[in-house]
């Protein structure tokens, strides 16, 4: 099951149209989507998906550490994103981020000088 997302729109409403939302010919359609097997394989989910653009987790949202990444990939996911015809992708972190907490692992500290 995927959840859709409308992305990078504004909804302008209009009470004397049939259609009392008007939506602009910018909004775009897409889909959280899977990067299981590497990020390069999240343009082509997305893209039999119908997508217009999509949006990913960095890893899984119930934790764990993220996969790494390394140029041949992130080339690989580019030339697939732009293969698709998908400019626009977003990331999605994980749930929790805790910018007030005291604990350096959580990368939410400056370091201490």
């Amino acid at each position: 099951m995927y959840a859709i997302a409308v992305l990078g729109l504004q909804h302008k409403f209009n009470n004397t149209s049939p259609n009392p939302v008007e939506l602009p010919a910018c909004m775009k359609f897409g889909a959280h989507v899977s990067i299981a097997g590497g990020i390069d394989k999240a343009p082509a989910r997305a893209r039999a998906l119908g997508c217009e653009c999509f949006q990913m987790f960095t890893r899984s949202p119930r934790g764990g550490k993220p996969s790494s990444l390394n140029k041949d990939l992130v080339d690989s996911f580019l030339e697939s994103c732009s293969s698709y015809n998908l400019p626009d992708y977003y990331i999605h972190t994980p749930y929790y981020i805790n910018l007030a907490s005291e604990k350096k692992s959580s990368g939410a500290c400056p370091p201490e000088s």
